[in-house]
Order: structure tokens, then sequence, then C-alpha cells
């Protein structure tokens, strides 16, 4: 009886695996929200972010010509710097921080003048602990890596809607 069971279990995840890796309760069912949230699994309600992505400093690996841009994902959502090759781009990116989504993924990306795109570098940003309980911290350096090996320094700045340090109209 127990093979049995243990069968069956390996079938279901078998025919389930395209529907289940995709499938997220807090999107399927929003009353979850609050529950979620008060039995601590979740750390923060959804908010909108604001990062204003200032430049890059100290950039001793970082491939030569073509233009740069800075991508920030979230959830299933990429938010995207315009190219430059100057390395400075003073824009403001919102993010809408979803609750249970607990990291926002910061990527360098190289756009040369021929041929494909290639990601340079990159770093993760813990929500809660490195923009919440920081109280959206201004003029953060954070280190960007590949393979273990520092590419390039991103200073940056957090805002949230509404605040005091509010620098969009």
């Amino acid at each position: 009886a127990m093979l049995c069971i243990m069968g069956i279990c390996v079938a279901i995840k078998k025919f389930c695996m395209g529907f289940c890796s995709k499938f997220r309760i807090r999107k399927a069912c929003k009353c979850c929200l609050p529950l979620l949230r008060s039995i601590g699994i979740d750390k923060f309600e959804t908010f909108k972010l604001k990062v204003h992505i200032q430049s890059l400093r100290e950039t001793p690996n970082l491939p030569e010509g073509g233009s740069y841009q800075i991508r920030l994902e979230h959830d299933t959502k990429i938010y995207k710097t315009t190219e430059t090759s100057k390395l400075k781009w003073n824009e403001t990116v919102q993010i809408w921080a979803q609750q249970g989504v607990p990291h926002i993924h910061v990527e360098l990306w190289n756009i040369p003048t021929v041929g494909d795109d290639k990601m340079c570098a990159e770093c993760s940003i813990n929500i809660k602990r490195d923009i919440i309980d920081r109280n959206y911290p201004k003029d953060v350096v954070l280190m960007l890596r590949k393979r273990g090996k520092r590419v390039a320094m991103l200073s940056l700045s957090f805002f949230r809607q509404g605040s005091s340090n509010d620098i969009l109209p």
C-alpha cells in the first residue's frame, strides 16, 4: 500500500511539474496575503519602491566597448535603465516590491555594437534586511560580481512612495 501511495505521488509530481513550478499561492489567492503576513511567513507587504541608479565606480574588470545597462529583476518583472557608455545613469526605476518575494536581483549588462547582449556582473539585494531594516538608505554602494570576482561598484539609493526623501514629483 505504501509503495502504491509513493507511486501515485511521483506520477502527480511528474504530471503537474509544468503547472506547479509556475503556480504561486500569493497570485492565485489574494485573500491569503494577510494570513501569510500575520503568521510571519512573509516579512513585508507589497509596496512601491523607487530605486535611483546613479553610476558605476571602480570598474577594473569591465569589458571594453559598447554600452551598458542596469537591469533589476523582481518577481517575474525586469526593470531596465537606458543604455549608456559613460557608466552614469541618474535614473529612477519604480518597482512593486511584492509580498513574499524577498530579493531584487541587480545585473550589469554589456550591449556591444555587434553581437549579443552579455551579463557582466550581478548581485542580490534582500529587501527586508538591506532596504526596509536600514530605513531606505541613500547612497548605497553595491559590489557587482561575476564568478566571485569583483567587476564594478554600483551606487544607488532607495526611496519609498510618499516618504520625505521622495525624489520624483
